[in-house]
C-alpha cells in the first residue's frame, strides 16, 4: 500500500511538472511572436530539460536583444540534436548573428556534416559500418564472385559510416564554448595579473581545455591561455 501511494505521488510530481513546463513553453513562445524577447528569454531559460527548439528560440531572442554571442551559443546547442530541417534555419541564423559581429562564418564542411548525419542515429550507423566491413572483408577472403564486385562500394560505406560516426563522438566529446562579451581577454595564466596573449571577439568559437575555478583554460587558434568563466558559455 505504501509503495503504490509513493509510485502515484512521484507519477503526480512529474506530471505537474510536466504541465508547468508546457504552459512556460507556450508562453514563451506567445511572448517570442509578439516580441516580448526579455519575457521570452526568460520563460525559455527556466524550462529543464531544454531540447534543440528551445536552445533554437532562445537564439532567436537573444539575437532581437543583440546579444549576438550568446545567441550563437544557443544555437550551436541545438545543433546537437536537431533535425535536419532545424539545422538549415540554425545555419541560416548564425550566419546572420556573425554579419552582426563583422566575423566570418566558419567552413561549410562541419555544418553539411551537421545535416548528414541528423538522419541517421548513432546505432544505425555502428550496424552499418559492421555489416559493410564483415561483407567488405567476407568479398577480399572467399571467392564468392557476386560479392566481389561490390568490394569497392562496400569499403566505400564501411569508410563514410565510420567517419560519421567519428563525427558524432567528436561533436559529443569536443568542450567548445562562445565567447559572449564584446572582447575577452585571454591570459597567460587563470589570474589578471598575467600576461594577455590575445583579444577574442565576441562570438567566436573556443576549445575549453580545463577548468579552475572561475577560469577556463582554452585553445583558440593555436594558442592556449586562459578565460574569466563569465566571458564565455559553453555549448557542449
Amino acid at each position: 500500500m505504501i509503495r503504490c501511494v509513493t509510485v502515484f505521488s512521484i507519477m503526480l510530481i512529474f506530471s505537474l511538472h510536466a504541465n508547468k513546463n508546457d504552459e512556460t513553453y507556450h508562453k514563451a513562445n506567445k511572448a517570442l511572436k509578439t516580441g516580448q524577447y526579455q519575457d521570452a528569454l526568460e520563460g525559455y531559460q527556466s524550462l529543464e530539460p531544454q531540447g534543440p527548439i528551445t536552445y533554437y528560440n532562445t537564439g532567436i531572442a537573444l539575437y532581437h536583444l543583440q546579444q549576438y554571442g550568446k545567441a550563437l551559443a544557443a544555437w550551436s546547442k541545438a545543433e546537437q540534436h536537431a533535425s535536419s530541417g532545424l539545422l538549415k534555419k540554425i545555419q541560416a541564423n548564425k550566419n546572420k548573428a556573425y554579419q552582426k559581429l563583422d566575423l566570418a562564418a566558419p567552413v561549410a564542411w562541419r555544418s553539411t556534416l551537421l545535416t548528414i548525419q541528423s538522419y541517421f542515429s548513432l546505432f544505425l550507423l555502428q550496424v552499418l559500418f559492421l555489416i559493410a566491413w564483415l561483407s567488405w572483408w567476407l568479398a577480399a577472403y572467399t571467392r564468392i564472385v557476386v560479392v566481389k564486385k561490390y568490394r569497392i562500394l562496400l569499403l566505400l560505406l564501411s569508410m563514410c559510416c565510420g567517419c560519421l560516426i567519428a563525427f558524432k563522438y567528436w561533436v559529443q566529446e569536443y568542450h567548445r564554448a562562445v565567447i559572449v562579451v564584446p572582447q575577452a581577454k585571454l591570459f597567460t595564466g587563470p589570474n589578471t595579473e598575467f600576461d594577455t596573449v590575445a583579444e577574442i571577439k565576441e562570438g567566436e568559437p573556443v576549445l575549453v581545455v580545463y577548468k579552475e575555478d572561475t577560469w577556463y583554460k582554452v585553445n583558440y587558434n593555436n594558442a592556449h591561455g586562459w578565460i574569466q568563466s563569465i566571458d564565455l558559455e559553453q555549448v557542449s
